[in-house]
C-alpha cells in the first residue's frame, strides 16, 4: 500500500467527502462555510500549511479564497468551521489519517487535540469521535487543481524481467495436390498482443479525464528499449493493449501429395521498472512529480521455421515452441514471390509410378536434406 501524498503547499485541491461526494467551501458571504454539490468555484480550493517546532506532523487546512483555516472542537457550536485563527488554537491542526482497503485512496481529518474527525452530514460539515465508529463521511480525498504533463522517465537501470517465455504467433500449411513438384505459396499471418499498465506508488496522484501519449518501453534481446515511434495512452492502473497483425505470402517448394507448414515465432517477455512523471500547474508553473512501476508485454526475436510434410501427412493440430525441433528449419521470411514454371520444376519421368512419386532424383530436384524445407527463389 502506498503512503498517503501530502501536497506542497503550492498545489491546490478541492476535499471532496467519499459518501456524500460533497466538497468544503470558504467564503466571505453567507453560508460562509459548508459543503457542496455541483460545479466548481473559486472559494473550494484548499491547501495544506505544514506545522513546525510543537506542530510538526500536523497541517493547517487553508483555504485559498479567504485564507481561513479549518478548525475542529467540541466544547461549542459550531463543531467544525473555519477561522482566520491561522494556527493559533490546537483546534485547527490536524493530522491527515489514511484508509485502508477501499478506502485506502482516502484519508480523516483527524484533530488530535478534541479527538475529532471531521464528518460530511446530511445538516451540514460537522465531527465524530475519531476513536468511535467510522464511516464513509469521515472520509476525505484530494481532488488537485489543473496539472499538465511535463514529461515520463523510466529508471531503466531498475527494471526486472519477471518471464521471457518462447510462443508461437502464426501458423499455417499448404498443400501440393498434384503429381508435380510445385512452388506454392503460403500465407502465413502473425499476431501478438503487447500491453502496459502504469500503477501508482507515491506522490501527486492525479486523475485525468482524457489518456497522455508515452513511449512505450520493451525488452529486445535482453535490453530495455523506449519507443517513441511507439506511444500508449496512459491511464492509471489500467491495462492498455495493442493488437498487431501482418500477413507475409512466402513461396516454397512443395513435394507431390504433399505439402509444407509454416511457424511464426517470437518470445514473449514480461517486464516491469520503475518510472518518474513529472507535473506542473497549470496556473502556477509549480511542478510535482509522481512515482509509479510500469509493466509492460512485448515480443521479439521473431523466427520462421518450416517443415516439409510426408504424404499424406496433415498438420492440423495446435503446436506449441517445444515441438519445433527435429524436422524444421529456420528460415528468414522471405516476401511475396511471383512463381513461373523453370527448370527446377520438372514433371514426373513418365515411367514414374504413384508408389515412386516422392522419389525426386538429386539431379533434378532440391533436396530434402532429412525431411526439411523445399525453398527457393523463384525469379
Amino acid at each position: 500500500m502506498s503512503d498517503l501524498y501530502i501536497p506542497p503547499k503550492e498545489i491546490s485541491f478541492r476535499l471532496k467527502n467519499k459518501k456524500s461526494e460533497k466538497v468544503l467551501f470558504s467564503r466571505k458571504k453567507s453560508p460562509v462555510f459548508g459543503q457542496f454539490s455541483g460545479e466548481t468555484y473559486a472559494d473550494q480550493w484548499w491547501y495544506l500549511v505544514p506545522g513546525e517546532g510543537a506542530n510538526q506532523g500536523w497541517y493547517l487546512v487553508k483555504s485559498r479564497f479567504t485564507e481561513n483555516v479549518l478548525f475542529s472542537r467540541t466544547a461549542r457550536t459550531p463543531k467544525v468551521d473555519h477561522t482566520d485563527g491561522n494556527g493559533k488554537w490546537a483546534d485547527q491542526w490536524f493530522k491527515l489519517e489514511k484508509g485502508t482497503g477501499d478506502r485506502q485512496n482516502w484519508f480523516r481529518l483527524l484533530n488530535t487535540t478534541t479527538n475529532t474527525v471531521v464528518v460530511s452530514g446530511g445538516d451540514g460539515v460537522t465531527n465524530s469521535k475519531a476513536d468511535g465508529a467510522t464511516d464513509d463521511n469521515q472520509y476525505w480525498a484530494f481532488e488537485f487543481e489543473d496539472m499538465e504533463f511535463v514529461s515520463l522517465d523510466y529508471h531503466i537501470d531498475q527494471h526486472k524481467v519477471l518471464s521471457s517465455t518462447p510462443a508461437i504467433v502464426g501458423q499455417n500449411t499448404a498443400r501440393n495436390d498434384t503429381d508435380t513438384l510445385q512452388t506454392i505459396t503460403l500465407a502465413l499471418t502473425k499476431t501478438t498482443t503487447t500491453t502496459s499498465t502504469f500503477e501508482y506508488t507515491l506522490g501527486i496522484n492525479v486523475e485525468i479525464t482524457a489518456g497522455i501519449n508515452a513511449g512505450w518501453a520493451m525488452l529486445v534481446e535482453g535490453k530495455i528499449e523506449v519507443s517513441t515511434a511507439v506511444k500508449n495512452e496512459w491511464k492509471w492502473g489500467k491495462q492498455n493493449a495493442d493488437t498487431d497483425t501482418t500477413t507475409t505470402t512466402l513461396a516454397v517448394a512443395a513435394r507431390p501429395w504433399s505439402g509444407v507448414t509454416a511457424v511464426a515465432t517470437a518470445t514473449k517477455s514480461d517486464i516491469e521498472l520503475p518510472f518518474t512523471i513529472t507535473w506542473k500547474s497549470k496556473k502556477t508553473g509549480y511542478k510535482v512529480q509522481t512515482k509509479g512501476v510500469y509493466k509492460g508485454s512485448n515480443y521479439w526475436n521473431n523466427e520462421t521455421r518450416f517443415r516439409q510434410l510426408d504424404e499424406g501427412e496433415s498438420e492440423s493440430r495446435e503446436l506449441n515452441p517445444d515441438d519445433l525441433s527435429e524436422g524444421w528449419e529456420k528460415v528468414e521470411p522471405i516476401e511475396r514471390l511471383e512463381t513461373s514454371a523453370g527448370d527446377e520444376e520438372r514433371s514426373l519421368d513418365d515411367d514414374q509410378t504413384l508408389e515412386g512419386r516422392n522419389e525426386v532424383s538429386e539431379k533434378d530436384a532440391p533436396q530434402n536434406d532429412g525431411g526439411k524445407l523445399f525453398q527457393k527463389d523463384v525469379n
